[in-house]
């Protein structure tokens, strides 16, 4: 399998931009490690100050490309290939409504997407959705805010 097909991979397992974030942080502590104090201690780093999932992906994909060249195109791929469904809701949501909105998020509009959720009580309920600078508004405060202008119209 080529590194693009893992990368592609590795980019469908984020849900949220939390998780983007954590891989690319995680990504730049390898990196920094590497060139600033050589593969002994990337090793310990990658053992002691990533997640184990991200340091058995790195050791897997370490198979195929150098280490350096493969934290470059990791990232590279990742920043450009990854876009952002925000999303506010008015209640804060539990991990597995998030996880479930993510999957299907992705398999909707794309498996590099990554949702960011945002709470705010002021919509009052329902959503609101902005991907690319398209921005949906389908939240209760929308809607009762159209009706009570019609009414007093």
């Amino acid at each position: 399998m080529q590194n693009n097909q893992i990368y592609s991979e590795i980019s469908e397992s984020l849900i949220t931009k939390s998780d983007y974030e954590t891989l690319l942080s995680e990504l730049d502590i390898l990196e920094e490690s590497l060139y600033k104090r050589g593969d002994s201690a990337f090793n310990k780093t990658l053992k002691d100050e990533v997640r184990s999932e991200t340091a058995d992906l790195i050791l897997q994909l370490s198979q195929h490309e150098d280490l350096k060249t493969l934290l470059e195109n990791l990232k590279k791929y990742l920043t450009a290939e990854t876009k952002f469904l925000n999303i506010t809701l008015a209640i804060d949501p539990s991990k597995a409504i998030v996880n479930e909105i993510g999957t299907s998020a992705k398999s909707l509009a794309g498996k590099n997407i990554c949702v960011d959720i945002k709470v705010d009580k002021n919509i009052l309920g329902g959503a609101t959705f902005d991907l690319g600078g398209k921005f949906m508004d389908f939240s209760v405060a929308k809607k009762l805010e159209e009706v009570l202008k019609n009414e007093i119209i």
